[in-house]
């Protein structure tokens, strides 16, 4: 017999790896891992360890419907969340109400790319998450842009100029290229 929590049972010691139990949800059967264990291991894992499981809540910031994933969340996403409204009023002087209004108007896409759920950090499924464009030098929000494009303008620091001399380079080597493949064929 194996070494480790025994339980007796007419007579004779059982290792709980020996017991075979009724789920108390579902009615599967299951070998317990713990002499309490009331719940097969599918149904512990879809109601959480906090047993909060599939607690629909609704989210106190846009009253949306959720699934919390521990008994004290309170926000949808992170864009809910006190960070996030932190984050925008601090840096850019605007309300989460306000930027979402301003995602709505540009249809949660990039107002340069026109991509949508750009999504770096990949943890907000579902929702467009996009960075909030401003000038730098005088502060005022411009609009909403993916990840990508609002990092280049930054990279050719927001200077026009250079982005139509990117634009001119594009085009002409463009043109090179497809007369060196037709020429190729």
């Amino acid at each position: 017999m194996s070494k480790g929590y025994g339980v007796e049972i007419g007579g004779y010691m059982t290792t709980l790896s020996e017991t075979i139990r009724t789920c108390s949800d579902c009615g599967a059967s299951f070998k317990p891992y713990q002499h309490t264990q009331k719940r097969c291991p599918d149904c512990i894992v879809k109601q959480g360890k906090k047993y909060v499981g599939h607690k629909i809540c609704e989210c106190k910031e846009c009253g949306k419907p959720f699934e919390r994933k521990a008994s004290n969340q309170k926000y949808c996403s992170k864009e809910c969340s006190h960070h996030k409204r932190y984050h925008l009023k601090r840096s850019y002087g605007l309300e989460i109400s306000e930027f979402r209004r301003m995602s709505e108007a540009c249809n949660n896409k990039c107002e340069i790319c026109k991509q949508d759920n750009f999504d770096m950090s990949r943890k907000a499924k579902g929702e467009a998450n996009l960075c909030v464009d401003h000038d730098h030098k005088t502060g005022k929000v411009r609009g909403l842009l993916c990840h990508n494009c609002n990092r280049a303008l930054g990279l050719f620091q927001e200077d026009v100029d250079v982005m139509k001399r990117a634009v001119e380079y594009l085009v002409e080597r463009a043109e090179t290229i497809e007369t060196l493949k037709s020429e190729v064929e």
